[in-house]
């Protein structure tokens, strides 16, 4: 029962990962001159 909750909160936090990194993806292609570096050291720090 516990790895699955771990795989479920895994699985939350990689989702949440993609979807801020395309997030800055869609933002870098509109606006190139904002970093996306920023938002990943931020994904990285909640991970």
């Amino acid at each position: 029962m516990r790895s699955y909750l771990n795989a479920v909160l895994i699985g939350a936090m990689l989702g949440a990962a993609a979807a801020i990194y395309w997030q800055d993806r869609k933002a870098e292609s509109t606006t190139p001159f904002v970093k996306p570096e920023r938002n990943r050291r931020r994904v990285l720090n909640i991970i």
